[in-house]
């Protein structure tokens, strides 16, 4: 019996140092920078379209719903609270909101304020996407959840141009600088890691699709005009194209599970990395692929990331923290 509890306490103590310990901050500032810029070009791209999607003569909009009452929640029953902009009856408070949510995304990339700037671009999206939940291929419901963990990881402390500019008015002011914070408490990253893996699990749904288990998904994705970006003739190709349907749908959904074995989890991510960068050149479905690309990082080892182009103090600190080796 007291070697039970010896073994239960080994692992209870193991996860606390799994979730709470610090870790080198690169992977979240990464999707700090990612889940920022991907809102804010999400919605720069929208800017003709502002009036059709967002505006009260736009679909479910204030005039529109008054010609169609039944419209009126034409959304999903978990957006209902948030439908406020429904009953705007002008254009100017969606062009204020528009503008707000693309100057907070920016800021929020950069890191001015960041838990300021992303709790007003992550509240103004919600509003957005409750106006019109059918604007976005999925990433704009998905995207939420990815934003609070960004916001809650995100600190001036850490790289970011607000800090940078305090930093340089302290010096010209020949103040002390406290310097740059390159980890964080791993628990924000730890959350990111399991939702991610929740939603690769949610696509075991696909083995009661006859199309993914007989590989004709992604083929028809890619000969389908609403979808394809390339122009080109892929009947031809039909059976490689099912081969790589399948491996497509055993990477996503083994993902969950082996995404946080150490040996094959880096290598793992790699290879849904290179699946959504195949899907970015070869379908158009919204920012899906570019966040998921973002967000996968990760599962990558700090000491892969910390060869980007990052301050040199930034990446002695993969050698100091302890832990460094976990996903």
């Amino acid at each position: 019996m007291s070697a039970l509890r010896e073994r239960l306490d080994a692992a209870l103590d193991r996860a606390h140092h799994w979730f709470f310990d610090p870790v080198p901050a690169f992977g979240m500032l990464i999707c700090r920078i990612g889940l920022g810029g991907v809102l804010f070009l999400g919605y720069l791209t929208r800017w003709p379209y502002v009036e059709d999607l967002y505006g009260p003569s736009g679909f479910a909009g204030h005039d529109f719903i008054k010609l169609y009452p039944e419209s009126a929640h034409a959304g999903w029953l978990i957006t209902y609270p948030f439908e406020v902009l429904k009953q705007v009856p002008t254009s100017e408070p969606i062009w204020a909101l528009y503008l707000l949510l693309l100057t907070a995304s920016l800021a929020f990339a950069t890191g001015v304020r960041p838990k300021i700037t992303g709790t007003i671009a992550l509240i103004v999206h919600i509003l957005f996407v409750a106006r019109n939940p059918g604007a976005m291929w999925g990433w704009g419901t998905m995207i939420q959840p990815f934003m609070i963990y960004g916001i809650c990881a995100a600190s001036e402390r850490n790289w970011s141009v607000g800090g940078w500019l305090r930093a340089r008015r302290a010096r010209a002011r020949g103040e002390s600088v406290t310097p740059t914070d390159w980890t964080l408490s791993a628990w924000p990253q730890r959350l990111f890691q399991i939702h991610i893996a929740c939603a690769f699990l949610v696509l075991w749904s696909r083995f009661h699709e006859q199309s993914w288990l007989d590989g004709q998904a992604l083929p028809y994705a890619l000969m389908n005009r609403d979808w394809s970006r390339l122009d080109f003739d892929f009947f031809p190709y039909f059976p490689l194209l099912e081969i790589a349907s399948r491996i497509a749908l055993g990477l996503e959904t083994a993902a969950p599970f082996m995404l946080f074995i150490k040996p094959i989890g880096k290598y793992w991510a790699l290879a849904l990395m290179g699946l959504f960068a195949t899907l970015v050149i070869t379908t158009s479905v919204g920012w899906w692929d570019f966040m998921m690309m973002t967000v996968l990082v990760l599962f990558l080892p700090p000491e892969w990331v910390a060869r980007l182009p990052w301050p040199r103090e930034a990446r002695a600190i993969v050698s100091s923290t302890p832990g460094t080796d976990d996903a």
